[in-house]
């Protein structure tokens, strides 16, 4: 796949998997979340993993595999927890404000490195 389509599924799945946590930390307001929590994770899950497959496209796409980037190396560790933090949502709900902050700004973070590029 060359570098736009995967661009254009790589920001299609980075939308997506912040909807995602914006479902899950919705669920955790109502009385009776079990739909939209669930729904929430799937679609985590779903879109995690098509920005990961997306990210190793890009990279192909780039020639950036024989010398990957320091800050692409930080950004693969601040999606891996991003997807990982799905879990503090999971086994403790009561702390999606904290959780909220985290996610966002690891996701400020991923972001300004993509952009930026900066030599670490």
């Amino acid at each position: 796949m060359g570098y736009v389509p995967s661009k254009i599924i790589h920001l299609i799945s980075l939308a997506v998997l912040f909807l995602s946590f914006g479902m899950i930390l919705a669920a955790t307001l109502q009385t009776n979340p079990g739909k939209l929590r669930k729904a929430g994770f799937i679609l985590h899950g779903i879109s995690w993993l098509t920005l990961f497959l997306s990210a190793f496209g890009l990279v192909s796409a780039l020639g950036m595999h024989a010398a990957f980037p320091k800050w692409a190396s930080v950004k693969t560790v601040i999606w891996v927890a991003l997807g990982l933090s799905v879990l503090l949502l999971a086994k403790r709900p009561k702390l999606s404000g904290i959780t909220m902050l985290l996610i966002s700004g690891l996701g400020v973070a991923a972001i300004w490195l993509a952009v930026a590029k900066p030599a670490l």
